[in-house]
């Protein structure tokens, strides 16, 4: 988690180095602490929602008081963000810093607080809350989500030691010995991708995807389906179809990804774990990058067994204690018992 809310928080915020902001130790702290609360209380089903006469029961276990108290500090948080960043444009206006040495201090934040500078009379305007709200949604999608799909990754690569030694191998022989991973190895490395692509098929964070509605009556496939009917995504389900998959379907199988076109960019229907079409996930890339870059790394300076808090056996055969692979549901399904691991150096 700690990883993926880095990214995310560099995206959005900046390097904290270069700004300033949140290179105090109590910024810093703070941020961590309330993107962690608003995090869990995603994953939290309120009881009104399923049964509103029984949305007392929310009050009483103080999940009211909770996002409340959660969501006004999430609201101080984002308010000084913004405001940290304004004050900053502002004064490199002041002194007439050139805009090309501001360029690696940029961020996403810079971005959405540019579209009312630019253009002025332009149809959109963000406002605080626009860019409050387009953050959140950054930090929901972008966080919880990376880190269950880097979990299931090393997940199954401890419960088939073949695959990891393969992928292990793959990296150290395209990186060298000993240097570190960079973007420049990811093309040169087919088998990781196609563990990826098959962790994702099997493990989609998000199993039900953002839900749809048809906007007037619809017929799919001799379905009929009423104007503002929810339809949800079963992506959980359409990755594990023997139709699309064969009878394999429930195994972890990356070479099923070697010699294949089939990618989760939305083109390819049995594998959207971003979802497709306009509604897809627009920051496909950015987490393809992230989880690869981060699986890789681990991969290639690390080797790796399940420590004695582990769980389920082995699907080949391994000396490591087994790992249990059940499954909890919040927003998104991560591991009920988290990863218990034990890294050992590669390289001395």
């Amino acid at each position: 988690m700690a990883y993926s809310n880095t990214v995310v928080s560099r995206a959005a915020f900046g390097d904290g180095s270069a700004r300033g902001l949140y290179a105090d130790v109590d910024r810093g702290r703070e941020l961590k602490k309330v993107f962690t609360d608003f995090e869990e209380l995603l994953g939290t089903e309120p009881v009104g929602e399923l049964l509103p006469w029984l949305s007392w029961v929310d009050t009483f276990m103080g999940l009211e008081r909770k996002v409340r108290r959660t969501f006004e500090a999430l609201d101080s948080v984002l308010d000084k963000v913004i405001e940290d960043h304004r004050r900053l444009r502002e004064e490199r206006r002041r002194t007439g810093a050139d805009d090309d040495d501001d360029v690696d201090h940029r961020d996403f934040v810079d971005v959405l607080l540019d579209v009312n500078e630019i253009d002025k009379d332009a149809t959109i305007q963000l406002g605080t809350i626009e860019i409050k709200a387009i953050i959140l949604d950054m930090f929901a999608a972008g966080t919880d989500t990376t880190t269950t799909a880097m979990e299931w990754a090393m997940a199954e690569l401890l419960t088939h030691p073949s695959a990891m030694r393969r992928a292990q191998e793959e990296l150290r022989a395209v990186v060298g010995v000993p240097s570190r991973v960079t973007e420049d190895h990811m093309d040169r490395l087919p088998y990781l991708k196609a563990v990826l692509k098959e962790t994702l098929r099997l493990h989609p964070p998000i199993p039900l995807l953002v839900p749809r509605e048809p906007p007037a009556d619809a017929e799919l496939q001799g379905y009929g389906i009423p104007a503002r009917t929810r339809v949800v995504i079963n992506a959980f389900a359409i990755g594990r179809d023997p139709a699309a998959w064969g009878q394999r379907a429930e195994e972890f199988v990356p070479e099923r990804f070697l010699d294949s076109a089939v990618d989760y960019m939305g083109q390819h229907f049995e594998l959207v774990p971003f979802g497709a079409g306009r509604r897809g996930c627009p920051a496909v890339a950015f987490a393809e990058s992230a989880i690869e870059m981060a699986v890789a790394s681990l991969l290639y300076h690390f080797d790796w067994e399940v420590s004695a808090a582990g769980g389920r056996g082995s699907q080949a055969g391994t000396a490591s204690p087994p790992l249990d692979m059940s499954e909890t549901h919040g927003l998104s399904v991560r591991l009920r018992y988290g990863l218990p691991l034990i890294a050992k150096m590669h390289f001395s």
